[in-house]
């Protein structure tokens, strides 16, 4: 075999070895994902390798493996800016991705820059929308509602007009309207969103993304005191996910928790925050794991539960936000 055919030999097998990967993502089977992401950088050339990166990184955001992305995120941008320049929209698109794990993670000040940096460096229409995304989620969170509003507006412009109405691109931004509205005190309107985000998902990405987007959906039926509907909807969010462990997971769990708190049923309650806790720690779950153990009368339970919310939020400097809907 000549030096020719053993480079081609190589790049195929990455590929290909990466599209399995993939594969094996889409399916929720991370374990083998990660083992064939890993066998692809092993014999990918440097361009192949930055996309087998990012895709790597991904897959840890998505298992909330958030430092372990962070480190993956960071060599594929710098892989980028020497090949393609500082300005070129895949940097942008990288600097992205480094940021909404640090979002995802609580990191709101360092999020903010890197999205900031992201639009500030990139003219491509795709990037600006899901940078505008995922910007208008920091401003969300930090209760800047106005800016949001308007950032996911234009975001959601820009990705019907790139992708048409039913793109799950457009779902993710539908969903983010939603939970916008929800903390502005109008769960009615985002039930609206939120129904229209799961029928994209519905089609498009069964699964956790679908799983998301059905626990938001019963979420707002719960507080609206639908709740069999709810229950129904929190129900099929659990079946999406099957066996997946991780901050979706976790999430679901938690609302779970909070419909059976709303019906008075602590004991289900406390059990299922205990599951979810199990598979994420953060302090939205903690301070309803107390509330719901002080309801059934464990009360020195309770006083640890809130103890580690204080040692928790003490020691994050300012990386902890207590929201219910951490990753959505």
């Amino acid at each position: 075999m000549g030096m020719m055919e053993l480079v081609l030999w190589f790049v195929l097998d990455a590929a290909r070895l990466n599209n399995l990967g993939a594969g094996a993502y889409a399916r929720g089977d991370y374990a083998t994902a990660e083992s064939l992401y890993t066998a692809a950088l092993a014999v990918a050339g440097p361009a192949a390798a930055s996309r087998i990166e990012s895709n790597l990184a991904a897959l840890y955001k998505r298992q909330g493996r958030y430092d372990e992305a962070a480190v993956r995120y960071a060599r594929v941008i710098a892989f980028r800016e020497r090949l393609l320049g500082p300005s070129h929209p895949d940097v942008a698109l990288a600097i992205n991705n480094l940021a909404e794990a640090r979002r995802i993670e609580g990191r709101l000040a360092e999020a903010q820059a890197l999205f900031e940096r992201a639009l500030a460096l990139s003219a491509s229409a795709e990037v600006r929308g899901a940078v505008l995304n995922n910007l208008a989620e920091v401003h969300r969170t930090l209760g800047r509602y106005s800016s949001a509003e308007r950032m996911l507006k234009e975001a959601l412009a820009v990705k019907e007009e790139l992708y048409g109405a039913h793109h799950p691109q457009v779902a993710i931004t539908l969903n983010n309207l939603g939970k916008l509205l929800e903390d502005c005190g109008d769960p009615a309107s985002a039930e609206g969103l939120y129904a229209r985000a799961v029928q994209i998902w519905e089609r498009t990405r069964p699964g956790e993304d679908l799983a998301i987007g059905l626990t938001n959906l019963g979420r707002v039926h719960g507080l609206l005191g639908r709740f069999a509907e709810s229950e129904r909807l929190h129900a099929q969010a659990l079946s999406e996910l099957g066996t997946r462990e991780g901050p979706v997971a976790a999430a679901t769990l938690h609302n779970l928790s909070l419909l059976r708190m709303a019906q008075g049923r602590l004991v289900e309650a406390e059990a299922l925050l205990r599951r979810s806790l199990a598979l994420r720690e953060n302090p939205a779950a903690l301070v309803d794991y107390a509330r719901a153990l002080r309801g059934i009368g464990k009360k020195r339970q309770a006083r640890q539960a809130e103890e580690r919310v204080r040692a928790l939020t003490a020691d994050s400097g300012g990386r902890w936000t207590v929201d219910v809907r951490a990753f959505r």
